[in-house]
C-alpha cells in the first residue's frame, strides 16, 4: 500500500479496511465507473480520503454536515454528485408527546440483525426521525419497526422536505488536565486508567487521527471520537481552580 497510509499508524483491521478502499479506488480510475464504500465514522473516511490519492473520491452522508458518510471513487470527479451516492432515506413518525431518542432509534436498528456500516447518521426532532441507510435496508426499515421503545410508529420510505437539525448535547464538567486520558475520562465518566486503556487501544480519535498517548493536549474548538461512546467537541476551557483543575464546557452529539 506504499506510504499513503503509513501516518495514520493502521491497526490490522484497518490495514485491511485500507486495501479494500485501495482496490475500490483502483477500480474506479481503470473502470471509468462509480464505486462506493459502506457508511464510514470519521476515523474511517480518513483512511479512505488516503486511497483518493489512486482516483479521485469524496465523502457524502446524505446531507452537509454528516457524521457518517459513504466514500464514493470515480475518476472524473465532477460526475460524483450527490444524487449518485447509494442513500436513501426513512422517516419515522410518533406522536409529539412521546419521547423518543437516538439511542432508542439505534437500538432499535440493531435489533433487526443489520450491519452498522448500512446505516448513516439518524436525524431527531419533535415527532419525527431520519435515518440515512443504504438502498437495500430502507425498505426492511419501513416495513418492520412498529414499534420503538414500546411507543407505536411509522415508517416511510421518504425525504421530509426539513430534516431535523444535528443535535448537540451541552455538558459541563471537570478534568484533572487538558491531557487527554483526564478528557476521555470527563466525558465518559470513567476512570483516568480506563480511559488511558481506551486511548491505548486506539478507540479515540481528533478529525479521524487516531491517538494513542493518553498525554496529548487537547485544545478548544477540537473533537474526539470515541469508539463506543459517541463524538464531542471542547467549547471552552475555564481558569485553572487553586487546586490546578479546569471547568470545561463541552458538547455530545446525539
Amino acid at each position: 500500500m506504499g506510504d499513503r497510509f503509513s501516518h495514520l499508524g493502521l491497526n490490522d483491521r484497518e490495514r485491511r479496511q485500507a486495501a479494500r478502499f485501495s482496490e475500490l479506488a483502483q477500480l474506479a480510475y481503470d473502470r471509468g465507473v462509480w464505486r462506493f464504500t459502506p457508511f464510514l465514522d470519521e476515523r474511517e473516511r480518513a483512511i479512505a480520503a488516503c486511497a483518493a490519492q489512486i482516483c479521485p473520491g469524496r465523502p457524502f452522508g446524505g446531507f452537509e454536515g454528516a457524521v457518517r458518510a459513504i466514500y464514493g471513487f470515480c475518476a472524473d470527479a465532477d460526475a460524483l454528485t450527490d444524487d449518485v451516492f447509494p442513500i436513501e432515506t426513512v422517516a419515522i413518525r410518533w406522536r409529539r408527546q412521546d419521547r423518543i431518542g437516538h439511542r432508542d432509534i439505534l437500538g432499535t436498528l440493531m435489533s433487526l440483525q443489520i450491519k452498522r456500516e448500512t446505516i448513516g447518521d439518524i436525524l431527531v426532532g419533535e415527532g419525527v426521525a431520519v435515518v440515512f441507510t443504504v438502498p437495500a435496508v430502507a425498505p426492511l426499515l419501513a416495513r418492520e419497526i412498529v414499534k420503538i421503545g414500546g411507543v407505536g410508529v411509522v415508517c416511510t420510505q421518504e425525504r421530509p422536505a426539513v430534516l431535523p437539525a444535528v443535535c448537540l448535547r451541552p455538558m459541563q464538567g471537570i478534568a484533572a488536565s487538558l491531557r487527554l486520558d483526564c478528557i476521555v475520562a470527563m466525558v465518559t465518566k470513567q476512570s483516568r486508567s480506563e480511559a488511558a486503556r481506551l486511548i491505548r487501544g486506539s478507540c479515540v480519535s481528533r478529525a479521524g487521527q487516531t491517538i494513542t498517548e493518553p498525554s496529548r493536549e487537547i485544545s478548544e474548538g477540537e473533537s474526539l471520537s470515541i469508539r463506543g461512546w459517541g463524538k464531542y467537541v471542547l467549547r471552552s476551557v475555564g481558569a485553572a481552580t487553586r487546586s490546578g483543575r479546569y471547568h470545561i464546557s463541552y458538547e455530545q452529539y446525539i
